[in-house]
C-alpha cells in the first residue's frame, strides 16, 4: 500500500503542476496544501461558477472532495449544485485534480 509519505509526495508534484498550468490566471487560488479554488466567469451571460477542490491526506487513495460552497455561487440553486457536483465527481473518477479543473473551465 502507499505510505502516508508518498502520498504527501505525490500531492506535492501535483500541486506544483497546476500552479504551473495555472501560473497567471486569477481565476484559480491556492488556498492551503490540498486545496485549490478556480472560478470560471462567463461574459456572455454574466453568470460564473466557482469550485474548491480539497483532498486528504489519503490522496490519490481517496478521491478529492468538491464544494461549490463559494459566494460566487450564492444564485445557484441546490439541486443545480448537487448536478455539478455529481458532473466533478465523474470528471474526478480517476482520482486527479486536474480534469474536474479543466471541465468547470471548459462548461
Amino acid at each position: 500500500t502507499q505510505s502516508t509519505w508518498e502520498a504527501a509526495e505525490l500531492q506535492a508534484e501535483e500541486m506544483e503542476v497546476l500552479i504551473s498550468i495555472y501560473d497567471g490566471d486569477a481565476n484559480f487560488k491556492v488556498v492551503d496544501t490540498r486545496t485549490i479554488q478556480y472560478v470560471v466567469h462567463s461574459t456572455e451571460n454574466d453568470k460564473s461558477l466557482g469550485i474548491r477542490v480539497n483532498w486528504s491526506s489519503l490522496y490519490p487513495l481517496i478521491a478529492p472532495t468538491f464544494s461549490l460552497e463559494l459566494s460566487v455561487n450564492n444564485r445557484m440553486s441546490s439541486h443545480d449544485k448537487n448536478d455539478v457536483i455529481s458532473q466533478l465527481k465523474e470528471q474526478g473518477r480517476l482520482f486527479s485534480i486536474l480534469p474536474p479543473v479543466l471541465y468547470t473551465k471548459k462548461n
